[in-house]
């Protein structure tokens, strides 16, 4: 059986005798050699996410939608034939119909094959196996070959707060290929709860039985939205409220 295992680089060499054999006796030997190196493609697949920086985990808010970019390089030498690209979205998301586009090395928008219904609780994939490549034929990256497509989801209103959502995209080939370069990849974005800080101030000083008033700051560190935040204050004996801003409950 022949070895499919083999890297690129690898020389493979083949060695020729030929002579005359008259009696047992040879005569007139003559010999050559001949070598091929293997050349195999190597595929890598970088995914990050439009306006963020690729080594930070973004938050997004339920109901907004998320820019997914993925880069395809051919590190290797020889073409990559039947290449599929498949992206696994996570429970909660939906590709939004569309906004799928090829833009490197062409620009044509095409949706991919959406596998599963995310309406009904599902998980998609999103299948692309229609690569388009200036002079080859479709689904083949050539030896040192770039490709770049894009696409959006939509995180639904389903999605629990504090979530981590999490997709991952993988590319093959039906050519042998070498595994220097990683052939899958994965983001991951948050869906943060609201995370609300409090402080409170007042004077450091004050005479007896003089009014003095304590100054409340809350804020929300997070993109997600706190609806009627509730302050419950506890004074010190002694002492008694007069009036408050609106909303403010004690």
């Amino acid at each position: 059986m022949p070895d499919c295992n083999i890297i690129s680089n690898t020389e493979l060499t083949a060695k020729l005798i030929g002579f005359y054999n008259v009696d047992d006796i040879k005569y007139g030997r003559s010999e050559n050699t001949d070598t091929v190196i293997i050349q195999n493609p190597d595929l890598e697949i970088k995914k990050t996410i439009q306006g963020h920086d690729p080594k930070s985990n973004p938050e997004f808010i339920i109901g907004e939608e998320v820019g997914y970019i993925l880069n395809i390089t051919n590190h290797g030498n020889a073409a990559a034939l039947e290449v599929v690209v498949e992206d696994t979205l996570p429970l909660g998301m939906c590709y939004i119909t569309g906004s799928a586009k090829m833009t490197s090395p062409v620009n044509k928008t095409r949706d991919p094959i959406v596998i599963g219904d995310c309406e009904a609780g599902e998980q998609v994939v999103l299948k692309r196996v229609d690569l388009t490549y200036p002079g080859v034929s479709t689904g083949t990256i050539p030896g040192k070959g770039k490709f770049q497509m894009t696409y959006s989801g939509l995180i639904l209103h389903t999605v629990p707060l504090g979530t981590e959502l999490e997709n991952h995209a993988i590319v093959t080939t039906e050519t042998k290929q070498d595994d220097l370069y990683p052939h899958e990849d994965e983001e991951t974005i948050t869906v943060p709860k609201p995370d609300l800080r409090v402080t409170i101030t007042s004077p450091k000083t004050v005479d007896g039985g003089s009014p003095f008033a304590y100054t409340i700051h809350y804020n929300n560190k997070t993109i997600t939205q706190q609806e009627q935040p509730y302050l419950i204050i506890t004074l010190p004996n002694r002492t008694a409220t007069t009036t408050a801003d609106p909303g403010v409950k004690f």
